[in-house]
């Protein structure tokens, strides 16, 4: 390689040789010992690397370069400043002084008195400090006098300390976490919470990356001191196999020294595609007795929890199904645990349903009949009680036409043959015809609401249907399909709609549904069928209502009656809720609110049940941010339940996130 100092003291300083480059105000090079001095506003590149320094000395034989002077090495968005650097460019290895490392992808900042780079990823610090904040003023660091760090690895750090602005809160003897971009095997940020009952309560969870789709977390925790529950674990399995195979599992187990048993869970849920298109959904939820979901809360999540909870009851599901473009096939297996009694023996399954039923089709293209056909076997199983088979045939055949070019007209006739195989009675049968006719259309008219166009629709629909009375008292009454009473009802539906001109939009919706029934025999005030409504409104940007109910004319009360409006302004979020249900014999009101800034959350929740007169929950939440942590509170409390199954709990969660470490909480249980 040939030199030309000409060139570089007189017109361009600029130097290459092998990868490096280099560019300064002025330069030098001794022939002798073949070294080159570059001063002045130096620049260079070697590989992907780019590095700034006041002077360079470089060594061409030995490929080693000292930079000193405001000194900047840069590697992608990963950089090293420091007051000096002796660095190796055949070994990629070097000594950096008054050093701050820079690790994008955690938003770590490193300083140090000194660092070594041994290799490509591996680093010793001695004078060490650690942080995700502004490394000239940070909130928080970790400080250590000897710390290793392999970039995709872990950082070991003897005696390190934890400190909020610059006050030491917490020493150790020995550290170890995570330095890394992907998901890796370790140890994971325990837990630690209290209960004035049982006394500390402390988590600790090891995470295992087994494959770039799937991973698992290991749970040990201890329930108590020696008033406690003991030694609990726990295991979750996650995988995503692709994306129409994935799913999750969680179990626990416990030899509960208070209830003197062994109590577990079973939490799963998975979603898989099989060959030839049949599509697989398994949900496993099951407890080892009813007091497991309010003694263990935390190990539910989502609606699992709310079923629990509200609903007293937790389902699991195994559901295989296929479909054509002319219909579906498919097998059901549904378990229920009832959890509030301590047996289940009279609680009903479906151990399975098995189903077949086609989309309705025309007969012939040029004749607008109609039919579609539904097939449904169902074992029904219980310990104790009633149990057997039901085998259900529905056929309906239909008939369109438009009459006027206004109305359709639509009449129909639906067959159902209902067999029962009931253990220990004879077989029973009950034949079902229904038949009916209606007629629909739909009308628009332009309007001006509030300064606006707007589209109002009307959907009016006139409808008969008629069930003949057929003896059903002798059969098992496993669910509705078993007591379908006989009706001659006459049914008018109107729907009212309010678009945007070009229908982007709906501000306003209600359907009105009121049926009467024209069948002998019947009282007067039984005659007028329960009142569906469903109303949708949207009058403002952010402010949404919506109710749904069922008016009972005889009785003067509603069957069931739901009602929600959520409520957006800025920063403000508010959503409240009514709900009750005779039939499924639920009555309750929830509320929730929020204010979101920058810099602080707030929010609320309260649930009342209405039904068995008592506070389900009341929550408050707080979380302040910064721009490197974050701290939340949530406080929980829940009342106790007139069954007792639900205790009276005050739980407190103060959680701590330091970006690019994770989050500690502590917790605390006080049973009232």
């Amino acid at each position: 390689m040939k030199y030309y100092l000409a060139m570089i003291l007189l017109l361009w300083p600029f130097v290459a040789h092998g990868e490096l480059k280099v560019e300064s105000e002025k330069a030098f090079y001794n022939w002798t010992d073949k070294v080159a001095y570059f001063i002045g506003k130096v620049k260079g590149w070697h590989g992907n690397k780019y590095f700034e320094a006041d002077r360079l000395t470089y060594w061409v034989e030995a490929e080693r370069v000292l930079a000193e002077g405001n000194v900047l090495l840069q590697e992608g968005p990963d950089f090293i400043k420091a007051d000096r650097i002796e660095y190796d460019l055949k070994q990629e290895t070097g000594v950096f002084y008054e050093a701050l490392l820079f690790l994008s992808e955690k938003q770590y900042y490193i300083k140090a008195n000194k660092i070594q780079k041994l290799g490509k990823d591996r680093y010793v610090l001695e004078g060490a400090s650690l942080t995700s904040c502004d490394p000239l003023s940070p909130d928080w660091e970790f400080r250590s006098r000897d710390l290793k760090l392999k970039v995709e690895g872990y950082a070991q750090a003897k005696w390190p300390a934890f400190l909020v602005k610059g006050v030491p809160i917490l020493a150790f003897p020995w550290a170890i976490f995570p330095v890394k971009k992907e998901r890796q095997t370790g140890f994971l940020i325990p837990t630690f919470g209290y209960s004035d009952r049982y006394g500390p309560v402390v988590t600790v969870p090891f995470f295992w990356a087994i494959s770039e789709n799937q991973d698992a977390t290991f749970y040990l925790t201890k329930h108590g001191d020696q008033r406690g529950r003991g030694l609990k674990w726990g295991v979750e399995y996650r995988y995503a196999l692709k994306s129409t195979s994935y799913g999750e599992a969680r179990l626990f187990g416990i030899k509960d020294r208070v209830e003197r048993k062994d109590r577990w869970a079973v939490f799963g849920r998975s979603f898989h595609l099989f060959p030839q298109g049949v599509k697989g959904f398994l949900g496993l939820n099951l407890v080892s007795d009813d007091r497991y979901p309010s003694d263990f809360e935390d190990d539910l999540k989502g609606f699992i929890k709310e079923e629990a909870r509200y609903l007293r009851y937790l389902q699991s599901t195994l559901d295989l199904r296929r479909n054509w473009p002319w219909g579906e096939a498919y097998v059901s297996f549904d378990y229920f645990q009832d959890l509030t009694t301590p047996e289940d023996d009279f609680t009903l399954h479906r151990l399975p349903r098995l189903g077949l039923r086609t989309f309705e089709t025309r007969l012939k293209e040029d004749l607008p009949v109609f039919e579609k056909f539904e097939f449904e076997l169902t074992n029904f199983y219980r310990q104790r009680g009633q149990r057997g088979q039901r085998l259900d045939f529905l056929s309906t055949l239909s008939f369109r036409t438009t009459t006027l070019g206004l109305f359709e007209l639509e009449p129909w006739l639906e067959l159902r043959d209902t067999l029962y195989l009931t253990e220990g009675e004879p077989t029973r049968n009950r034949f079902l015809p229904r038949a009916g006719i209606s007629t629909r259309t739909s009308l628009f008219k332009p309007i001006k609401v509030m300064g606006k166009e707007r589209l109002h629709w009307v959907e009016p629909v006139l409808s008969f249907e008629w069930i003949p009375e057929v003896g059903q008292s002798r059969n098992p009454n496993y669910d509705s399909i078993d007591r379908i009473e006989p009706t001659r009802s006459l049914t008018l539906e109107i729907t009212q709609r309010l678009t945007d001109k070009d229908l982007s939009q709906e501000v306003f919706y209600l359907k009105l549904k009121q049926g009467y029934d024209l069948h002998p025999g019947l009282e007067e005030k039984e005659r007028l069928k329960p009142l569906i409504g469903e109303m949708h409104l949207v009058p403002l940007k952010g402010l949404s209502l919506w109710t749904e109910l069922a008016f009972n004319h005889s009785e003067g009360r509603f069957d069931s009656f739901r009602t929600r409006g959520s409520f957006a302004y800025r920063a403000l979020r508010l959503s409240g809720e009514y709900y009750s249900d005779l039939k499924a014999d639920t009555q309750g009101l929830g509320f929730y609110g929020s204010i979101s800034t920058p810099k602080v959350d707030l929010w609320t929740s309260y649930r009342y049940n209405l039904k068995s007169k008592y506070r389900v929950e009341t929550a408050y939440g707080l979380a302040y941010r910064r721009g490197c942590w974050e701290l939340s509170f949530l406080l929980e409390d829940i009342g106790a339940s007139p069954d007792r199954k639900q205790r009276a709990e005050l739980k407190v969660t103060v959680g701590v996130l330091l970006r690019g470490i994770g989050t500690y909480e502590l917790k605390g249980a006080l049973e009232r």
